[in-house]
């Protein structure tokens, strides 16, 4: 009996430990992250005007090595006190981008211009168009205020529940370093390595990509009404009106749908004649919005390229480079930040 009731009275006492042990954690977590975040912050943070770079793995440049990639040619060009950052990632839609702009705000602080390199077929997205990348763990990066309500009005009830499950993940947030550091010291030197092996697998892998592409291509039915309604361009006019909020000059860098070269080669007529009528769409969208844009469709010639739509030569990177200088030397729109 003096057994038995030895035990019972010691589980009430063990089944109290759990709620202390899950304070203790998520006080050690909040406590992780927030160190990180000091740390990013504290390297990561300029003293002179920021421009920001945004978009996909294009932009991300994760096939070019450090030195070569668009920040660093950027950062080693623009004059003094500009700094560059890039804060894309692989598989980014429209309404990440907004979220990379909100995170480059919580990591770096204030930015002075933002660059966005775009493929004029981003608004082609079809019907199964799913608008957040990674499982909508980006939204973790919306701030709470303006941007939140007038983000959160546009969400999906799923989207929204997601919001909420992502903002409380900000809770582990020193997961972001780890993936970072994972990509920029195990994934991007993979990739690059197999590029430059370019072996026969890869190759069928990219031809065949190609193939389907192209097929395409020749039942494409949209017009600038389409490109409108979209969700991709509703969600990219999210981007812009957060930024004219903030007077924060932005320029769309219209790229080509990829590889040019390829396009004459594997493409009928009738899939290039609907690649130039959705070229002229993008235009007429960030026309009728006041978007600065410059076009380098005709500017990027197929032996810049790796496979369809990354760019494997640094003379690639230097045109975009050329252009953006360009754009900050001119001085920014009567309403925007100098």
């Amino acid at each position: 009996m003096a057994q038995s009731s030895s035990t019972s009275s010691s589980e009430p006492r063990r089944a109290s430990r759990w709620p202390k042990a899950a304070l203790w954690c998520v006080v050690g977590c909040l406590v992780v992250t927030g160190l990180c975040w000091a740390g990013v912050r504290g390297v990561g943070g300029t003293q002179g005007s920021t421009v920001l770079l945004v978009g996909d793995s294009f932009t991300g440049n994760y096939r070019f090595a450090e030195g070569d990639r668009l920040q660093d040619l950027l950062a080693d060009q623009l004059p003094s006190p500009w700094a560059a950052r890039n804060f894309a990632w692989p598989g980014a839609r429209t309404l990440d981008i907004l979220m990379q702009f909100h995170k480059a705000e919580t990591l770096v602080g204030d930015v002075e211009r933002v660059v966005l390199p775009l493929f004029v077929t981003k608004f082609n997205v079809g019907s199964n168009y799913i608008r957040l990348d990674k499982r909508g763990d980006t939204l973790k990066w919306l701030p709470w205020g303006e941007d939140f309500g007038r983000v959160y009005e546009r969400l999906s009830t799923a989207e929204r529940k997601a919001l909420l499950i992502h903002q409380m993940g900000l809770l582990v947030g020193f997961y972001d370093l780890v993936e970072y550091l994972y990509v920029e010291h195990l994934q991007s030197p993979n990739e690059r390595a197999v590029m430059r092996r370019d072996p026969a697998h890869r190759r069928a892998r990219i031809n065949a990509k190609n193939a389907r592409r192209a097929a395409n291509w020749d039942t494409y039915a949209g017009d600038v009404a389409t490109v409108n309604e979209s969700q991709a361009a509703r969600d990219l006019e999210l981007l812009v009106d957060t930024l004219a909020a903030r007077q924060i000059p932005l320029l769309i860098i219209w790229l080509p749908v990829g590889n040019m070269d390829l396009v004459r080669e594997t493409f009928t007529p009738r899939a290039q004649a609907n690649l130039e009528a959705m070229r002229r769409q993008a235009h007429a969208w960030t026309k009728a919005r006041g978007v600065e844009t410059v076009d380098l469709v005709d500017r990027l010639p197929g032996a810049y390229y790796d496979d369809f739509t990354h760019l494997n030569q640094v003379a690639g990177n230097q045109v975009l480079v050329d252009a953006i200088k360009d754009w900050i030397a001119t001085p920014a729109p009567p309403g925007l930040r100098p």
